[in-house]
C-alpha cells in the first residue's frame, strides 16, 4: 500500500477519487470501533461533550474523508454526537416520521442527491418537511437523535471527525440487540415482531383467493387499531439534554 504521508496527500488533492476511511474493531466481526482504546497518541486532542453518558458509550469511531465526499443517507438506532476536528462538513437532517419520503430500504435511503432530486423517480421527495441544514467546522460537535435521518457529506478539504454511539440512559442494555457492531440493527423488539409478521404472511399465503385477500384486510385493521398512531411510555423521560454551549442542535441553520 501507500506510504502514509502518500496517501494522506493522495486524499487531500483526490478529483476523481473519493476517499471514506473509518475506523473498526481490533476483530470487526466481534469488536466494536474504539477510538480512545485504538488511537491512544490522538486521544489528547479530542475532547467529548459531557452531554455524552460515559457509561453507556457503544462504540467511538474515526472518520476521514476526501473532499467533496457524500455518504449515503441513513439512520443510527442509537444516540450519536458527531465531534468534527479538521475541515467543514455540510449535514442533513430528516426527522423519523419523512422515512416514507425518502424511499429507505433497510436503515437507508435511495436518494443520494438532495440539491438536484430525481422527481421522476423519487416523486415523494417533494413532500419532504422538516429538513434541517448544519454546517459542522473544526470544534464543534452535533447531536444527532436516535431514527434521525443524516446525509453527510465533506466540503472543499479533507475532514477528521470522531462519532460517539452511546445506549439511551433511560432503556436497559437488552432493548438493543447484543450482536450489533454498528449501533444500526434494530431494536430486540421489532425483530421479534418483524419475524412473527414474515411468520403470519407464511401462513396466510397458504389460503386461495378470495380467502386471502379478506383475512389479509381484516388482519391488517386489526394490526393498525392495535399499534396507535403515536405511543408513549408514562416511565420513559425524554433522553434529549440541552447541549452545552458551543455545540450546534438540529435546529440551527435551518433551510
Amino acid at each position: 500500500g501507500l506510504p502514509k504521508g502518500a496517501l494522506s496527500e493522495r486524499i487531500a488533492t483526490a478529483n476523481s477519487e473519493h476517499y471514506y476511511l473509518r475506523s473498526v474493531g481490533e476483530n470487526p466481526r466481534k469488536q466494536k470501533a474504539d477510538f480512545f482504546g485504538d488511537f491512544p497518541e490522538l486521544v489528547k486532542d479530542v475532547t467529548i461533550p459531557s452531554v455524552v453518558s460515559p457509561r453507556k458509550i457503544f462504540s467511538s469511531v474515526l472518520r476521514i474523508g476526501s473532499p467533496r465526499l457524500k455518504l449515503w443517507t441513513h439512520f443510527d438506532v442509537m444516540e450519536n454526537m458527531l465531534c468534527q476536528y479538521v475541515g467543514h462538513k455540510r449535514v442533513l437532517l430528516f426527522p423519523p416520521d419523512q422515512d416514507e419520503n425518502l424511499y429507505v430500504t433497510g436503515s437507508s435511503s435511495e436518494v443520494m442527491d438532495f440539491d438536484q432530486p430525481d422527481l421522476a423517480r423519487f416523486p415523494r421527495l417533494a413532500d419532504l418537511r422538516g429538513v434541517k441544514e448544519v454546517i459542522l467546522g473544526p470544534g464543534q460537535a452535533l447531536y444527532i437523535p436516535p431514527l434521525w435521518f443524516h446525509s453527510i457529506e465533506s466540503l472543499d478539504e479533507v475532514t477528521v471527525s470522531v462519532n460517539v454511539f452511546w445506549k439511551d440512559t433511560h432503556l436497559n442494555d437488552d432493548f438493543y440487540p447484543p450482536k450489533d457492531l454498528y449501533g444500526n440493527k434494530d431494536p430486540v423488539a421489532v425483530g421479534n415482531a418483524a419475524h412473527l409478521l414474515k411468520e403470519a404472511g407464511v401462513i396466510l399465503k397458504q389460503m386461495p383467493e378470495p380467502y386471502f385477500s379478506f383475512y389479509k384486510r381484516r388482519l391488517l385493521r386489526d394490526l393498525q387499531a392495535q399499534l396507535p398512531m403515536w405511543h408513549r411510555t408514562p416511565s420513559r423521560k425524554s433522553t434529549m439534554s440541552p447541549p452545552p454551549d458551543g455545540i450546534p442542535t438540529i435546529g440551527e441553520n435551518d433551510e
